[in-house]
This record gives structure tokens, C-alpha cells and sequence, in this order.
């Protein structure tokens, strides 16, 4: 079980929302930045999306 320490006092929560609640209640002067997710290869430049056949136009 994960537990999230307030950075700014000593609580500490069972769910990340309740310590987002209380930094946003009782530290109002402190945002978290939360990190940026990484891209997934299909949001890469240059990737293709697999092309889609269309029933019945297949060669067979």
C-alpha cells in the first residue's frame, strides 16, 4: 500500500486525491506539477496507423 506524505506538513493520505484535496484546502500558495505522460509510439512522428481492409475487398 502506497501512503502520500504532504510535502508541506506532516499528514499523510491513503489516496493521492485526498492529499491533492488537502495541498488545494490547506496549501493554496503550493501546485504540484505533475510530470508529462512520455508520448506512445503511435503519437511519434513518422508512425503509421495500421490500414484497415474493408470486408469483402480482400485479395483471396
Amino acid at each position: 500500500m502506497t501512503i502520500h506524505q504532504c510535502p508541506k506538513c506532516e499528514l499523510r493520505f491513503d489516496w493521492k486525491t485526498e492529499l491533492d484535496d488537502h495541498c488545494w484546502h490547506d496549501h493554496p500558495e503550493f501546485r504540484h506539477e505533475y510530470p508529462v505522460g512520455h508520448p506512445s509510439a503511435r503519437d511519434k512522428p513518422g508512425h503509421a496507423a495500421p490500414e484497415r481492409v474493408a470486408p469483402g475487398s480482400e485479395d483471396g
